[in-house]
């Protein structure tokens, strides 16, 4: 399968999409459009093809590709990250028609078959074709096919593939790890305290072993729920930053 990229000046994401697209595919591609950054070194750098566009053609652009086997051409816009070009790679692309265009959002459809991709690229997430498809978009412009993005369905093994990974994220959970014990143990010093303001009031003293132990329990739960917040807000920060901006 050949990958082709449409991208704007996205030299902070650009690296880490190629990488992930040479996993996948030899023959990668970069239309760059009205590019003034660093994204045709770095995609020099990876052994990938860039080539300049002013944006006004970008269907003639597209024949400019030595169409050779299956073409996806992923629009790399704010709304593509990582993950989400990794799912279209691994969803079921082949079983579409021969020119399937997918489009972001259904209250955004384009107008018509005949795509004119200059106007219509931002509504667009990305598009697959075969040979046949390829060879009757360049020729005649239309898509045989325009898909809602949420409607792509993937393969069954990476829907199981994707529950495990969920589950296993969920477990090690910050909030999970140390959130839940640290609930446990502050409630538990809450029932020392009861129990030890009872007992000094029947028997006028306290246990120093009794004491030592709920204020132990106190600040170790609060130590582990305020450990549990913030690993957790730090987690999503890096989670972020390596899925739309790393390198």
């Amino acid at each position: 399968m050949q990958i082709t990229f449409i991208s704007r000046n996205q030299e902070i994401r650009i690296s880490s999409f190629l990488i992930l697209a040479k996993e996948y595919s030899e023959k990668i591609r970069v239309i760059g459009i009205d590019s003034i950054d660093n994204s045709e070194s770095y995609c020099t750098d990876l052994g990938c093809v860039f080539s300049h566009s002013d944006g006004k053609n970008i269907s003639a652009n597209l024949k400019e590709v030595t169409f050779e086997s299956n073409l996806l051409v992923i629009n790399l816009d704010r709304e593509m990250s990582l993950k989400k070009f990794k799912d279209i790679l691994e969803s079921e692309i082949k079983k579409l028609k021969s020119t399937a265009l997918v489009v972001k959002d259904s209250n955004n459809m384009v107008k018509s078959s005949l795509i004119n991709l200059n106007e219509e690229l931002e509504k667009i997430s990305w598009i697959f074709f075969d040979n046949i498809g390829y060879n009757h978009f360049i020729s005649k412009g239309e898509i045989n096919e325009i898909i809602v993005e949420k409607t792509i369905s993937l393969d069954k093994n990476t829907k199981k593939i994707k529950s495990v990974n969920n589950i296993r994220k969920n477990i090690k959970n910050p909030l999970f790890l140390f959130g839940v014990p640290g609930l446990l143990m502050i409630l538990t010093s809450f029932i020392l305290v009861y129990n030890v303001i009872g007992k000094y009031d029947s028997i006028d003293s306290v246990s120093m072993g009794t004491a030592f132990v709920t204020i132990g329990a106190t600040v170790l739960g609060m130590l582990s729920l305020m450990s549990a917040i913030i690993s957790y807000i730090l987690g999503k920060q890096t989670e972020f930053i390596v899925t739309n901006y790393s390198d």
